[in-house]
Formats: structure tokens, sequence, C-alpha cells
């Protein structure tokens, strides 16, 4: 799937609190964040986000698909939407064709 880089907040929430995020770059199947702590594979969470920073705000539940801290001690995640409506995908896929990077059409 086209994924796209975004740099927005993000409410993550699981184990009973609202952990915040910065989401890296997005899909229509999933998202990629940096996040305070590190979170177990196959962990479900409801995540909280504008796709702008202008009120498109989209909340899926996902799950945990991969989770590794870097050597500053940050925790990067990668989670797959689980939960999501028709009108959110349909936000997904506007937000990342709006922003996917295209390679230049020339003569063929």
């Amino acid at each position: 799937l086209p994924r796209t880089k975004i740099e927005q907040p993000v409410e993550i929430s699981a184990r009973g609190q609202r952990i915040q995020g910065i989401v890296r770059n997005v899909s229509r199947g999933g998202l990629f964040v940096d996040a305070p702590l590190p979170f177990n594979r196959s962990e479900e969470v409801a995540l909280h986000f504008s796709l702008d920073g202008n009120g498109t705000t989209v909340s899926p539940t996902a799950q945990v698909v991969w989770s590794q801290s870097d050597a500053e001690g940050k925790d990067h995640v990668g989670f797959r939407f689980l939960e999501i409506d028709a009108l959110t995908v349909e936000k997904l896929d506007h937000y990342v064709n709006d922003h996917f990077p295209r390679a230049p059409s020339g003569p063929a």
C-alpha cells in the first residue's frame, strides 16, 4: 500500500492510559509512530490523530505489528488498523493520494 510521511501528534489509548506519540507515516492499512514506551507485538490499542492539523481526525483501533527501541531510548511502533469505518478509509485514501510522492512522467 502507498505510504506517505506525516508528522502529527497521536493519542494512543492502551493499558488504561492515554499515551502521546508522533505519527511518522501513514497508509490506509496502518501507521508508524514514535512513542515514549515500548508496546508488545499483537497488543491492541485505540488511536486518535489528525491527518492535517486542521480537524481531519481519525480514530481507528489498531494492533501492534512490530516495536523496537533505538539507542536513544525512543520506541518506534508499527500499527495495523483493525476497526476502521468507511469514512476514515476515505479520509486516509485522500490524504495518502494527495501526499504520496509520485515520479515525474517523461517521454516514453
